[in-house]
This record gives structure tokens, C-alpha cells and sequence, in this order.
């Protein structure tokens, strides 16, 4: 229990991303809700959602903290950040269902229960963009920030779980002074594929030729049992 009540503290989260998430929480509730019922019948719900939207945008900001979706760095956003997210958005859904039909009192129509399925789907991709889309832009400026003057030029032997994490921390680190080329690696479903934006460039078999055309200083081999190679 105090682990999940310092997600609320002040310092567990930024203003800022809170800002920029209740945006895209507002246009995803309005955009999701013409989703739905499109041009002919948005009037009909239009004045329920109008009165609701501040408490669903509230509700799901503090469901989000809840699930501790501001307690990584956009910059640094991984697949299991992306799964926390969207599972907190769609958990905050029977509580949004629930708010319309409490507050509703006969007053307005409730709002289809369809649009709110709708709408984490719409959310969900919005703060997703959003979280990758920093990430891209902290990734170019690291690149554009690296010395024009390379000490030398690295490849990873191993796309497995190893290299591609070692790849990502490298890519993203503006203190790396090698420039990163790419994979060698023996499964031949990766070959000339791209991982993390980083080619395969081939396999064991191929890794003499590689390392010499590409002008390879440096290899780093990141499986768990090296290969064996022959003099």
C-alpha cells in the first residue's frame, strides 16, 4: 500500500506530462463519441458527455497514477511500459461506465456503453503516440548531439533478447563514442531485418566479410554461449 500511494506524491510524476495526457484523454472522449454515433446523432449524447468530461478525464489520470504509468520516462518508453499503460486505461472503463449512470439521473442520456470500449482503444493509442513519439525525438537528438569524430564502428553479435537491449541502451546513451552498425546474427528469419532500427547484416558464416567491409573495430558478442570460430 505505500508503494502505490507514492505514486501519487507530487515528485512521482511531471505537470507537464499530466497536462498533455488530459488533452489527448478530452479529444480521444470526443472523438471516440462521434466515432460512435457520428454527425446525425452526436447532439443526442453531446450534453451528457460536456457534463462528464472533466470527472473521466480526472478518473483516469488518477487510475493511471494508480498503475504507475508515469513512473517511467517517455524517453525510454518499453513494451512492458506500453502494456501497463493500456491495461490502466482500460481498467478505468467500468469506472467511467459507472460514473454516466450515477450522475445521469434522468437528466441526459447515458452515454453508449460502446463508446467507452471505443474510447480506450483511441485513448490508448493517443498516449502511446504521444510516449513514442518523445522517444523518437530524444533518440535524433542524441544522434545529432554525438561527435562528428568517431573512435571506431561497433557491431553486436547476437539479435536475442541480450543484443537488442544492449543495442537500446547504446543508441539512446550520448555518451557512446562508437557508432553502432548493426547484427550478426545466425538465425536466418532475421536476416536483413531491421531491430531497433538497426540492421541484421548477416550471420556467423558471413561475419569475416561483414566485419571487413563495414569497417568494424569493434564486436561485442552478446550471447549467452559464443560461438566457436575456427583459425
Amino acid at each position: 500500500m505505500p508503494s502505490i500511494l507514492k505514486r501519487f506524491s507530487p515528485r512521482a510524476f511531471s505537470l507537464r506530462h499530466l497536462a498533455v495526457d488530459a488533452l489527448l484523454i478530452t479529444a480521444s472522449l470526443y472523438f471516440s463519441l462521434w466515432l460512435r454515433l457520428g454527425d446525425a446523432r452526436l447532439d443526442e449524447h453531446l450534453h451528457a458527455l460536456n457534463r462528464l468530461a472533466v470527472g473521466f478525464v480526472i478518473l483516469r489520470l488518477f487510475t493511471m497514477l494508480g498503475f504507475g504509468a508515469y513512473q517511467i520516462l517517455w524517453r525510454y518508453i518499453s513494451t512492458s511500459d506500453a502494456t501497463r499503460l493500456a491495461v490502466a486505461i482500460f481498467a478505468s472503463i467500468p469506472i467511467l461506465v459507472s460514473l454516466t449512470y450515477v450522475f445521469s439521473g434522468g437528466v441526459f442520456l447515458p452515454l453508449p456503453r460502446s463508446f467507452f470500449v471505443i474510447d480506450g482503444f483511441v485513448c490508448t493509442a493517443a498516449l502511446m503516440g504521444v510516449r513514442l513519439l518523445r522517444r523518437r525525438l530524444f533518440e535524433r537528438t542524441m544522434q545529432s548531439q554525438k561527435s562528428a569524430v568517431s573512435l571506431g564502428r561497433l557491431v553486436i553479435y547476437g539479435a536475442g533478447q541480450n543484443g537488442r537491449l544492449l543495442a537500446q541502451r547504446m543508441v539512446t546513451d550520448p555518451s557512446r563514442d562508437r557508432d553502432l552498425l548493426g547484427y550478426i546474427d545466425d538465425d536466418p528469419q532475421k536476416s536483413g531485418k531491421r531491430i531497433h532500427g538497426l540492421p541484421v547484416l548477416g550471420g556467423r558464416a558471413d561475419m569475416e566479410s561483414i566485419l571487413e567491409k563495414s569497417g568494424c573495430t569493434d564486436l561485442i558478442v552478446a550471447v549467452t554461449t559464443p560461438p566457436r570460430i575456427d583459425a
